[in-house]
């Protein structure tokens, strides 16, 4: 709710509907039955919610959507001062199976951002990997920095035998 008023603000076109839901909200009562274009953007800490977060776009797109998922990619405050083998401790702890091969050095400040991208792209993967009826396939993925390090993975659920023209 605190930063709602800066998210409608930052609206780039009138067609775009900002609600003050957390995402987790807006997907159980998301009811559009055409393909949608999800974008998440988060500005807190990378963590479990986001993983569900991708894990409920999972369930719900429709072929033919797309879904963009915006975190930022350096260490939350939390982990800033931490070494690298307490920052993997946490992944562990937090977001569980999906830091599985993670090792100390993937938490140095320089290879954070990969760290976040992979355990992103594994959120993707298994979020849609039961689904029969298409497949995702990531189409974007951009690394940038404005006041902090941020991350952008997303792409288009298809049917699976339009995939590789995508």
């Amino acid at each position: 709710e605190d930063i709602f008023p800066r998210c409608a603000f930052n609206r780039p076109y009138d067609f775009i509907d900002v609600q003050n839901k957390t995402a987790a909200t807006f997907l159980a009562g998301d009811s559009d039955t055409v393909p949608t274009i999800y974008w998440f953007d988060y500005d807190d800490a990378f963590g479990p919610e986001i993983i569900a977060d991708i894990g409920s776009l999972g369930t719900r797109m429709k072929v033919g959507g797309f879904a963009f998922v915006t975190v930022c990619a350096g260490p939350p405050g939390a982990l800033e001062m931490q070494t690298p083998a307490q920052r993997l401790g946490h992944f562990q702890e937090h977001i569980g199976s999906f830091s599985i091969g993670l090792a100390a050095s993937d938490m140095e400040n320089s290879n954070f951002p990969k760290s976040v991208h992979r355990v992103l792209m594994a959120a993707f993967q298994n979020a849609f990997a039961a689904r029969t009826d298409g497949k995702f396939q990531t189409i974007f993925q951009v690394q940038y920095k404005d006041s902090t390090t941020m991350l952008t993975v997303g792409g288009c659920f298809s049917k699976a035998a339009e995939a590789p023209k995508i």
